[in-house]
């Protein structure tokens, strides 16, 4: 199978959207607030004032606005949002469904905050996470801060931090979490940056944002709680054609990273690029074999061509970079069994 053929077996499954992460006509964003709180619902009415009032119930001295977006929601999710419009600064958006990237997308458009911060509907933040995260970021003039997140499982137990967390400045992309929450933004880091409209849209903060941020820091606080759902699109998406996203955004963002914004690769986001297949593997193999070795012969004809002078200085993933620089499917599927057996065994 060569690349082209791959590719149209792929998009036989999922077609490319071939969705942008940048915008044509950057925003002028204000400064009338410390920060604007995006918060995008669609069903989540057994969940969402348990979300709004951490917010609204913020111990904080800083100005802060809440932005709710109803994204077409069919159960009563918009009526309990209504019951919060007498209170300042708090405001309503309602719109047919169109995913999770559009309604924040048409949230930042709003932004009038130095800073900005993403939550899920259904999770929470802690009573002081407002102003222990705006006080690191104005001390250190930071672009990004993040904190300690609390995984909530279904039955209600709490089981520690997610993602690493540490004290002070963070220097490599292994040390960021990977999802919306518990981040703070520098609002300008969105004047030109959207949320893709694909699955897995948040693939944003390691591809782009990591790299725009030039003053990141994080501390081990606890500032939110992430409620484990089982049935969100992480999960359910394997076995599904929504799996093949992981790849079609993963070349988007590669592209451009340097095409739009002009972010040229480094040694770290290298070994990034070739760590993550091991995730789209999974995700392509759950739909099937001849899926997952068309993507491995697409991933490994985009890594030969962008990253062809360049080596992992880390051993851990040489041998999936092996493996996709010289197109070795067989390869690749060795070294996980032989990775596994090690594992065992240890």
């Amino acid at each position: 199978m060569d690349v082209e053929s791959a590719k149209k077996l792929l998009s036989s499954k999922r077609e490319d959207k071939r969705s942008s992460c940048c915008r044509e006509i950057p925003l002028k964003i204000g400064h009338n607030f410390d920060l604007d709180i995006i918060i995008p619902c669609y069903n989540v009415e057994p969940y969402i004032r348990e979300c709004i009032d951490s917010v609204i119930n913020q111990k904080t001295s800083f100005s802060f606005r809440v932005i709710a977006i109803n994204d077409g929601s069919s159960d009563n999710t918009l009526g309990v949002l209504k019951e919060y419009e007498k209170i300042d600064n708090y405001i309503l958006l309602d719109q047919t469904n169109h995913g999770v990237s559009y309604a924040r997308n048409r949230a930042i458009t709003l932004l009038d905050s130095e800073y900005v911060m993403f939550i899920d509907s259904d999770d929470m933040l802690f009573p002081d996470a407002i102003e222990n995260m705006l006080t690191l970021a104005k001390k250190e003039d930071a672009d990004y801060v993040q904190g300690k997140i609390i995984q909530i499982m279904p039955d209600g137990t709490e089981r520690g931090q997610f993602g690493v967390c540490h004290d002070g400045k963070i220097t490599t992309r292994r040390e960021i979490a990977g999802i919306p929450g518990g981040k703070l933004f520098r609002s300008a880091l969105f004047e030109s940056l959207i949320f893709p409209e694909y699955t897995f849209e948040d693939s944003i903060f390691k591809e782009i944002v990591f790299d725009l941020a030039k003053n990141k820091y994080s501390f081990t606080g606890p500032v939110y709680k992430y409620r484990v759902n089982n049935t969100g699109i992480s999960t359910t998406a394997r076995k599904r054609p929504q799996s093949i996203d992981g790849l079609w955004i993963n070349l988007m963002l590669g592209e451009e990273r340097q095409s739009k914004f002009g972010l040229e690769p480094t040694d770290d986001y290298y070994e990034y690029k070739i760590s993550t297949f091991e995730l789209m593997h999974r995700r392509l193999r759950s739909i099937g074999l001849k899926y997952d070795r068309a993507g491995f012969i697409i991933y490994s004809d985009y890594i030969k061509r962008t990253f062809k002078d360049m080596t992992l200085k880390d051993k851990k993933f040489r041998w999936i970079e092996k493996s996709l620089k010289n197109g070795k499917y067989l390869m690749f599927l060795l070294g996980l069994v032989k990775r596994k057996l090690i594992g065992n065994r240890a």
